[in-house]
């Protein structure tokens, strides 16, 4: 017999999403998406912008993929040092 999806969710082991979600703080969530939307000057991203033109088509895109790695750093610094990453060692 196999159990609908809303019965494997009630019987799944959920509490370390619980203990997750508890530990959230939406400050910290605040800060995150304003850091998305409007992330800091960095002299590394401005240096690669800088230099993109002076490339070659083949190497131009590159850039982009670079700025994009550096950005995604700058987000996973922002949430370990808030502690929002803490939770999800838990969980996996």
């Amino acid at each position: 017999m196999t159990e609908t999806t809303e019965q494997a969710f009630e019987n799944a082991d959920t509490e370390g999403l619980e203990d997750l979600f508890n530990n959230i703080d939406l400050d910290k969530i605040l800060e995150l998406i304003n850091l998305l939307s409007n992330p800091p000057s960095d002299k590394n991203v401005n240096f690669l912008l800088a230099l993109k033109p002076l490339l070659s088509e083949d190497r131009a895109p590159k850039v982009e993929k670079a700025v994009k790695i550096l950005k995604m750093y700058d987000i996973y610094q922002t949430l370990k040092e808030s502690g929002m990453l803490s939770g999800l060692s838990d969980l996996i």
